[in-house]
């Protein structure tokens, strides 16, 4: 297995031995050279849990604390043997479905709605039908598979011509998660026989034309998709159908099962040029064609970054705006971050960003340990929150960011029932809410303990929070809201100011609470 060794806090040189080994048959491994502080301590092996979404990353990650001389003995990183999924794709007549793609996908939380994203890799099924997805960790899970929507989808000769097709499928048979069954798969097991029986359902086609709408032509490549609006079952991203126009502008999307749509066309001609549109379109009992989407380009933000003093400054403190991006999130999904590039910020701290639609955007600079993105200001509005609203109409706007290096750190000992230390269990700085539905989930900041259950949380902005801890927490759910305010008893109260160093001691939530 390889051993690798990150340090968490910014300065902590690594010196002696390169900070990656490979551990003896045996398992045993020993890094030296290292000065006191805190590591991340994380090994990898292919075939265990979670090498199947990203081979050579991580499986088994430990957060440690070393003191000044200290010798740390007996460290045991355990790594959970990989799960396996297998099973065939069948049409309605018994036949093997060839080249269907089949996804692990589990729940997850973005901007306070739920959503999933894949868990692992997914397959493709072969001449015989037969898929097989390995590596799996231990969790709850959702199959679905996806058929191309062409297959089997005869072409109408009338709006009223009846169409059948295959459309994302859930687990038994099922065409959303609230119906499907949820698998729950432990370490190393092998769920076999997992089996899709598809069948055709009615589908519709929808036409239309996207055009310029100062000019009227066709814009250059663009690319049309149609996404089901949100109807809470969280799959919506997952049901989108698209494809591209052509010289004049006209698509064609088949397979379109009845409902409500968002029919958006995006472009991007270069880095600095993007145009988008979008539409609403109800897809009933006949098909739907005729529809005009006109585009129109982005606007460019001019920006600028300021670092403020650090009121202790410290020799080794890293250059925040070395290695920045600057990230304008979409909280509207279906407006997606097309042609937006993060920027890089010069010397002097100044960016641009292009393609800028309107919409409601977080902005999510990515900060080394320490510091917090203290205010932000765009035109006349500005937010403590992150939060920016560019309006309708938009072509050009200023943003600044104020960035500080005085944030507060939160620390102490993460305790179980029993009052015993809990080692490596995740904890969670969160915003303090009334109502679970005021629960600003973007705002959370994450945390591990120790070896010894102790922990330390920078990078805190000013505010008042609760903190919670955790034996175990399944990925996907560290910003489901309705976890947390299950779990909001066992939170420890606190108020911080900049700079300031508060300690808590957490009681953990149990796996069975």
């Amino acid at each position: 297995a390889r051993v690798s060794i990150i340090p968490v806090q910014p300065g902590v040189p690594l010196t002696g031995p390169p900070p990656g080994v490979r551990s003896e048959d045996s398992g045993q491994f020993t890094l030296s050279g290292l000065v006191p502080g805190r590591y991340r301590l994380m090994v990898s092996r292919d075939g265990y849990a979670g090498s199947g979404m990203s081979p050579g990353m991580p499986q088994a990650v430990q957060l440690i604390s070393l003191s000044p001389g200290e010798k740390l003995k007996n460290v045991t990183l355990r790594l959970t043997p990989g799960a396996v999924i297998s099973g065939r794709i069948l049409d309605e007549t018994g036949e093997p479905v060839i080249g269907a793609m089949i996804h692990v996908l589990r729940q997850a939380t973005e901007f306070g709605r739920r959503t999933f994203v894949p868990a692992t890799r997914g397959d493709q099924s072969n001449d015989l039908g037969e898929y097989r997805i390995h590596s799996l960790p231990p969790g709850k899970y959702y199959l679905s598979v996806q058929v191309n929507p062409g297959r089997s989808v005869p072409t109408a000769s009338s709006p009223t011509e009846q169409q059948e097709g295959y459309v994302m499928t859930f687990y038994p048979n099922a065409l959303s998660p609230a119906q499907a069954q949820l698998l729950e798969v432990r370490p190393g097991e092998r769920l076999e026989g997992m089996d899709f029986a598809i069948h055709p359902v009615p589908v519709r086609t929808v036409t239309g034309v996207v055009k310029y709408a100062r000019t009227g032509q066709p814009p250059h490549q663009a690319f049309v998709q149609l996404v089901q609006a949100d109807n809470g079952d969280g799959a919506s991203r997952l049901r989108g159908f698209g494809g591209g126009v052509d010289a004049k502008g006209a698509f064609r999307i088949g397979g379109v099962m009845p409902g409500a749509y968002t029919l958006v066309a995006r472009s991007s001609m270069s880095a600095r040029e993007s145009v988008t549109g979008r539409l609403a379109v109800s897809v009933g009992e006949e098909n739907v064609s005729g529809l005009e989407l006109l585009v129109t380009p982005g606007g460019t933000i001019k920006g600028g970054v300021r670092v403020e003093k650090a009121d202790q400054p410290q020799p080794d403190a890293p250059d925040p705006l070395k290695n920045m991006r600057i990230f304008l999130r979409p909280e509207d999904p279906v407006l997606g971050p097309f042609g937006m590039m993060p920027p890089v910020p010069d010397e002097n701290g100044g960016f641009e960003l292009f393609g800028v639609h309107p919409g409601s955007y977080r902005v999510s600079p990515n900060l080394p340990p320490g510091f917090y993105l203290k205010r932000v200001k765009f035109g006349d509005q500005t937010s403590e929150n992150n939060r920016i609203q560019v309006p309708d109409g938009f072509t050009t706007g200023t943003l600044e960011l104020l960035v500080s290096p005085n944030s507060a750190t939160i620390g102490g000992t993460l305790l179980d029932k029993d009052q015993k230390p809990v080692s490596q269990g995740p904890l969670l700085v969160v915003p303090d809410f009334d109502k679970p539905e005021d629960l600003d989930t973007d705002r959370i900041v994450p945390g591990q303990s120790d070896q010894r259950g102790g922990f330390e949380i920078r990078g805190v902005p000013p505010g008042k929070y609760r903190v919670l801890g955790f034996r175990v927490l399944e990925p996907g759910r560290s910003r489901d809201p309705e976890l947390i305010a299950q779990a909001a008893g066992r939170a420890e109260k606190v108020e911080v100011q900049e700079k300031d160093r508060k300690q808590v001691t957490v009681r953990a939530v149990e796996q069975e609470e």
